[in-house]
């Protein structure tokens, strides 16, 4: 029973220290700006503090807060103390945070100095406190009241500079070819109801405009409230452009002072031209062509093409080469254009140029680009010509259509078969009968033949004059290798006609003889390849040279 009554009492003397605390401490209704107990009230103004950042450089200016606080009882309060509590990182000084006393209906008022301390943006809630003593009800005590009021802080966004302002870029015109100029108009607007200043513009063409300067002095870099003011400078494409899209950027710096309080900012704004290279596009229109890159490989099959349809050849013409564009045709471009891109910057440093038509080109490269792919072709035409003739001439037995009666003795030679063949007559597209040579030996397992009409020799006045020379050949002729097994003379009466025709070493070059396949037509249709059964022997051991008078 007696431990029950000291559980009860313990009870007791708590509920009454829980009465007794309630009736120290109040919080008032929240407001605005404005908080209240039964016999005091506090106001914030402003209720909701805007903080700057600091400047770079610049110590700023502590925001002020004036906070008020009223005593609407009809006693006197005393022993007021003002303090905050926090988790914003923002620093308050308080002048004389203590009062002595405040008289029934009286007031007094704070300043307070807010400032940021810590990180940035600032966003949060200050908790102003008044702690004081006021008159106990019915009693000569005085008790302890508190009363707190909230203080929201946070950070005042400065406006960006495309609030602040506007830039305009135009231009004459939005194409460029190299080495052509225009003008550019900036046209820089204030948006704002304070002046602001163009500190600088900065403006960037690379890699294929230049920029001049664009001049900026006292008269023309303050732009007022409302207002705008026009800027003008050059721009010129370069020498060596790329054809396509190039941008032009521009960055004002600006800087202004709203409300005491200085900010800068920058506006950045671009300006597109479709550079070119002049006649490059004309060019590829009409070639309907794809791209630069391939001109050079293009270019040299053409050449190349060409030069062969001039030339006397006998033989079929590549058709992916004269009927382009073809698969075969655009692969042999592109490896040749390949190979042109690193021969052409060195060949043309040789000379004192310098070219780089991968990054950037300009007219002289591409007349530079032409010629050398047209040159190209040509010289590797007559190269191809001359190792032909000297592979048909000197380093092959293989009949070509198109070798010369000389060429054909001494491939005879070369293959030990005597000029003396057998007669056969061919017949032609046309159903026409024509008495020619077989130049290979008749076999039975083979279904072609290399064929020959003779070779006629006509001798010239000159040949009068060496009677020796004539009877030579005259012999060597008429000598006929009954067995077919010894070519000497086939490859004798080449060296013999050889000399007639003035090429021997050591002769003046006096021509004594003429030489020609016997009957009408292309001369250079002889040899060819027929098919056996176009062929009927007729003869044999006839020699394929003769004189006619």
């Amino acid at each position: 029973m007696k431990s029950f009554n000291i559980i009860l009492l313990s009870f007791l003397l708590a509920f009454i220290a829980f009465l007794v605390h309630s009736d120290h401490v109040a919080l008032g209704q929240t407001g605005n700006d404005t908080n209240s107990a039964e016999d005091l009230s506090v106001e914030i103004n402003p209720g909701l503090l805007e903080l700057f950042e600091q400047p770079v450089g610049k110590i700023n200016k502590p925001a002020q807060v004036l906070v008020v606080v009223r005593n609407v009882s009809n006693f006197e309060i005393r022993d007021i103390k003002l303090s905050y509590f926090t988790n914003t990182p923002v620093g308050i000084t308080i002048e004389n945070s203590s009062i002595d006393t405040i008289s029934p209906l009286g007031q007094k008022s704070w300043t307070l100095s807010v400032k940021p301390t810590g990180a940035w943006p600032i966003s949060g809630t200050v908790f102003i406190q008044v702690e004081y003593l006021r008159p106990a009800s019915g009693t000569a005590s005085e008790i302890s009241r508190l009363v707190i009021a909230p203080l929201e802080v946070k950070s005042h966004t400065l406006p960006q500079a495309s609030q602040v302002a506007e830039l305009q870029v135009k231009t004459t015109t939005d194409s460029l070819s190299q080495g052509e100029k225009t003008k550019v108009y900036l046209t820089l607007t204030n948006k704002s109801d304070f002046s602001i200043k163009l500190d600088s513009i900065e403006w960037n063409g690379e890699p294929f405009l230049e920029t001049g300067n664009i001049p900026i002095d006292n008269n023309n870099n303050v732009i007022p409230a409302q207002t705008n003011q026009v800027f003008v400078g050059d721009v010129t494409a370069k020498d060596r452009v790329r054809p396509g899209k190039q941008s032009l950027v521009f960055e004002v710096s600006l800087s202004w002072e709203n409300g005491g309080i200085p900010a800068t900012g920058s506006y950045t704004a671009t300006q597109e031209f479709n550079l070119e290279v002049t006649g490059l596009s004309d060019i590829l229109q009409v070639l309907a062509f794809p791209s630069l890159l391939l001109l050079p490989g293009f270019l040299f099959l053409i050449t190349f093409a060409i030069s062969w349809d001039l030339w006397p050849f006998p033989q079929p013409k590549p058709s992916f080469i004269f009927n382009p564009p073809g698969p075969k045709f655009w692969a042999l471009a592109i490896f040749i254009s390949g190979i042109a891109m690193f021969l052409i910057p060195p060949v043309a440093g040789f000379f004192g140029y310098t070219i780089n038509y991968l990054v950037s080109y300009s007219l002289n490269d591409l007349v530079i680009i032409y010629f050398f792919s047209v040159f190209t072709g040509v010289l590797i035409f007559f190269l191809f010509v001359y190792s032909r003739k000297l592979y048909s001439q000197k380093l092959t037995s293989r009949f070509f259509t198109g070798d010369s009666p000389a060429t054909v003795l001494r491939k005879l030679n070369r293959r030990h078969f005597s000029h003396c063949r057998d007669v056969v007559m061919y017949t032609n597209s046309d159903k026409n009968q024509i008495r020619v040579l077989l130049l290979e030996p008749e076999d039975y397992e083979k279904d072609s033949f290399w064929i020959a009409p003779h070779i006629q020799i006509e001798f010239t006045e000159a040949a009068n004059s060496d009677k020796n020379y004539k009877k030579e050949l005259e012999n060597a002729i008429k000598t006929k290798d009954e067995n077919n097994k010894d070519a000497f003379f086939a490859g004798k009466l080449a060296r013999l006609i050889r000399k007639g025709k003035g090429f021997w070493v050591g002769l003046s070059g006096i021509k004594k003889l003429t030489v020609k396949w016997e009957g009408p037509g292309n001369q250079g249709n002889w040899p060819r390849r027929v098919k056996k059964d176009k062929l009927e022997l007729v003869g044999s051991n006839e020699s394929i040279v003769e004189i006619i008078q």
